[in-house]
């Protein structure tokens, strides 16, 4: 024992660190910087020469001009819909005892957005849907799904279950001392909501509505699928880039850059609000102990809210028939048999699956060894990795794909999967990354290192056999969760590849006129492999998470062998 050597540092600590860093770095320069400062770039020049030229087109043009108000008007209402929604019904979920069953189907509904979306609304709220039955027999009211209000309460749905997965977690600030203490002083309790809990929420509720203002601006898949003939910012983007009649890709890429501007922006304001609310009180949350009679009836409102598109949509793809009858007129299970004897939709499934797969592997391989080097030696670069993780979830895919068809459609991989996956992979890292630092969390991650290169291991090998097995909760978690995301993509596919590579959501697409049976049957399909990846994602990161909370490496979730490591090499050094 006395022969063991203790080094707390190497000076191929920087080395190992940089080289573990390089693929990450060259994959977001090439997939993600290089497309949107080359689309910056491209704003300013044209036929004209360098210049202004095209903002000023944008400026002029009253179609163009209109498609910016339109997409501030929906996003700006249904943001704040959303968030006055999602307060009431986070704070409800927090009380409740099965809080980790509704989180799992927040999060699934939250991946239930674009093509299946649209078609969910299109079947209860379509001429001859369910609810525009009854509004139409009952209340003599007339809906329209394709009108600017059926895209709000499309907009709205998706923006409520976001809105909720934002909120829940800063609920933690209100401690049940606050609300002792303000008893203590004579306060009553709806004193204390006015004086005390609310402007202690005030900041998370407006950086969630930053955010959700944020989401809808960079909104494509919905609007286009419902409507694609929807003025809004991301569908003349498109429109200008993969259009039939007219292109032109410099005024496309300043409609990108003035998109991405605003989108930046109130990202920016929502976090600087958010990061004011954090903090969590020691006396315990206020909302365990406290259950006002309207937290149920919020609960369930929610809860009927979120799973009536998709009840109806399933109940749909069971129907015989459904015409103009509220109920359906029979049960039948030929439409999944037509589905899964269409081969264009085996072909599709595999495709989205081994794609999305591909994908996940290459992000989780970038990510992983400079997470855990940088966590074990460079701690401040471990934060900035964190961070820049998220860059992809403020950055319109819309935006990313201009710059990525103006630089690589010349080239051999333009148009085919080779760009797609490394596109793919980049869009999945804040998943992979979030899976891993919640995996971290609590790890004294540097005395595991330093044991086990201490007793002869080198880096790689004590990165797989010692670290790896202690955090692959984690890491499963961010890869189930990455994989449901890119299932449910259509945007990036839709214009990079298109039907040369004919993903899920192309073929959903595609199908869009051939009957709504039979796209319900799709669009139940693909609730049901979101539902069971977000539950196996959610459970993973659960186990990982209960592996390492305790202060003691020995019980952190290290196997036995890693222990005796451990506990060999304390007795060597103390």
């Amino acid at each position: 024992m006395m022969g063991i050597r203790i080094r707390r540092s190497h000076r191929w600590e920087p080395w190992l660190v940089g080289a573990s860093l390089a693929p990450l770095i060259v994959m977001y320069l090439a997939f993600m910087g290089l497309p949107i400062a080359w689309t910056v770039i491209r704003s300013f020049t044209g036929p004209q020469g360098t210049g202004l030229g095209n903002y000023l087109e944008m400026f002029r043009s009253p179609f163009l001009l209109q498609s910016f108000r339109n997409s501030i008007w929906v996003s700006a209402w249904s943001a704040a819909i959303g968030t006055a929604l999602a307060l009431p019904s986070a704070m409800a979920i927090r009380r409740s005892p099965k809080r980790e069953a509704f989180t799992v189907f927040c999060n699934t509904v939250n991946n239930f957005s674009g093509v299946p979306l649209a078609f969910a609304f299109i079947v209860i709220m379509g001429t001859q849907g369910a609810i525009t039955i009854l509004l139409r027999r009952h209340l003599g009211l007339e809906l329209d799904i394709y009108s600017s209000t059926g895209l709000m309460i499309l907009y709205v749905y998706f923006q409520v279950p976001l809105g909720i997965l934002s909120i829940y977690p800063a609920l933690d600030v209100l401690g049940r001392d606050l609300l002792e203490a303000s008893r203590t002083l004579g306060a009553s309790d709806g004193r204390f909501w006015l004086k005390v809990g609310f402007p202690l929420l005030l900041p998370t509720v407006s950086g969630t509505g930053c955010l959700l203002f944020a989401n809808a601006m960079g909104a494509y898949a919905t609007a286009y699928a419902l409507n694609t003939n929807s003025n809004l910012v991301p569908i003349r983007i498109s429109s200008l880039v993969a259009g039939d009649v007219f292109l032109d890709f410099d005024l496309a890429c300043a409609m990108s850059t003035a998109l991405l501007a605003i989108t930046l922006s109130v990202t920016f304001l929502g976090m600087r609000a958010r990061v004011r609310s954090q903090g969590s009180s020691p006396g315990g949350n206020l909302l365990d102990i406290s259950n006002p009679r309207w937290s149920a009836p919020v609960l369930l409102g929610t809860l009927a809210f979120l799973l009536l598109p998709v009840l109806s949509t399933v109940l749909h793809s069971l129907s015989s028939s459904w015409g103009a009858t509220v109920l359906p007129d029979g049960l039948s299970l030929r439409w999944y048999r037509e589905l899964i004897g269409d081969p264009r939709f085996r072909w599709a499934v595999l495709r989205s699956v081994g794609v999305s797969a591909l994908s996940v592997g290459l992000a989780s391989a970038v990510l992983l060894p400079p997470m855990v080097l940088s966590r074990c030696f460079y701690p401040r670069l471990y934060r900035g990795i964190e961070r820049a993780s998220i860059v992809p979830l403020v950055v319109p895919p819309v935006v990313t794909s201009v710059g990525l068809l103006i630089l690589y459609s010349p080239t051999p991989i333009g148009g085919t999967i080779w760009l797609l996956t490394p596109v793919y992979s980049v869009m999945c890292v804040p998943f992979v990354a979030r899976g891993i630092s919640s995996a971290l969390e609590g790890m004294n991650l540097r005395e595991i290192m330093e044991a086990a290169l201490s007793f002869g291991m080198g880096p790689l090998k004590a990165l797989v056999q010692v670290v790896l097995p202690n955090i692959k909760g984690g890491l499963a978690s961010g890869a189930l969760m990455g994989f449901s995301v890119l299932m449910g993509e259509f945007v990036l596919g839709n214009l990079l590849v298109g039907t040369r590579f004919e993903t899920l959501q192309i073929y959903l697409f595609s199908k869009r006129g051939a009957g709504g049976h039979l796209a319900s049957a799709m669009v139940t399909v693909h609730f049901l492999v979101c539902g069971t990846l977000s539950a196996m994602a959610w459970w993973s990161l659960k186990g990982s998470r209960s592996g390492i909370r305790d202060r003691e490496i020995e019980s952190a979730g290290c196997g036995g062998k890693v222990r005796q490591l451990i506990r060999r090499w304390r007795h060597a050094a103390y």
